[in-house]
């Protein structure tokens, strides 16, 4: 979201709010704009040492679609 905030703004546009489908509760995001969830969802999260999948070495991220060829 910050990235195309920043694009728009970059191209002349204004940015003045964001919206998204799901808040999944982290209060800290990259954008200063009112924002606007269409859904708020509370989801657990842990340190790597508490999280079962990290001490399994199971991968548990992925580049997002703006890596996508």
């Amino acid at each position: 979201v910050k990235e195309v905030c920043d694009l728009v703004e970059a191209a002349g546009g204004n940015v003045v709010a964001v919206c998204s489908m799901i808040d999944r509760g982290n209060k800290n995001h990259a954008f200063d704009k009112p924002f606007y969830p269409l859904l708020k969802l509370s989801v657990p999260s842990w340190l790597p040492d508490e999280c079962e999948l990290c001490k399994k070495g199971v991968p548990i991220d992925s580049p997002g679609s703006h890596f996508l060829k």
